[in-house]
């Protein structure tokens, strides 16, 4: 099975690092919506990416639908922005932290 190459990741690691930014915003302004738009887009980017893997584009999409997932386990620290925003930069170490992986092995 050929692995795909990093340019494959470029957009979804962009749509990550934009996810982490808005983010960190929304935990010092209070304002989540940008970061919701920001998860949504990682969300698109993570099902668009053409992968000849069918397991590994499973893996990604399920840690993404995490991120997104996040911003309601409310059971998980509260309702605050601050919390939502804290377990949605949790998720999404953690889908970074996969990619990164995916690009080093090739």
């Amino acid at each position: 099975m050929s692995h795909p190459d990093a340019n494959t990741f470029k957009p979804l690691l962009k749509a990550i690092d934009n996810a982490k930014n808005e983010l960190s915003d929304s935990m010092s302004t209070g304002n989540f919506s940008d970061s919701k738009s920001a998860l949504y887009a990682l969300l698109k980017h993570t099902k668009k990416l053409s992968l000849t893997d069918p397991s590994l584009h499973h893996e990604l999409k399920a840690l993404s639908q995490s991120c997104w997932n996040a911003m309601y386990r409310f059971h998980e620290g509260g309702d605050s922005v601050y919390a939502k925003a804290g377990r949605c930069i949790h998720e999404v170490g953690k889908l970074e932290t996969r990619v990164k992986e995916v690009c080093s092995s090739q």
